[in-house]
């Protein structure tokens, strides 16, 4: 189970070169790579469950979007999200 999953994660992240949510790709976000977010997740699926390797379950987010998706365990002080912001060439008040 553990390849399979593994060449999923490749899979989707070679399929997806941007944030399916606002389009950057990792290197116009300041970040090395993509991440693969889990609508319902995996800790909650456990690894065996089918979903986790159905494409429609994830998502594959650059680091900021991806953070937007988990507010809790990030911290979004108004100078990080001004940084973010400006990474990507926008303006946020």
């Amino acid at each position: 189970m553990r390849a399979h999953y593994r060449a999923f994660i490749h899979a989707m992240l070679q399929r997806h070169r941007h944030c399916q949510s606002c389009g950057h790709t990792a290197h116009a976000t300041g970040t090395r790579r993509l991440f693969i977010h889990y609508m319902m997740q995996v800790a909650q699926l456990g690894v065996h469950d089918p979903a986790v390797t159905d494409a429609g379950n994830t998502l594959v987010l650059c680091s900021h979007c991806h953070g937007l998706f988990h507010t809790g365990l990030r911290d979004y002080s108004q100078a990080r999200w001004k940084a973010a912001g400006h990474n990507r060439g926008a303006a946020i008040a």
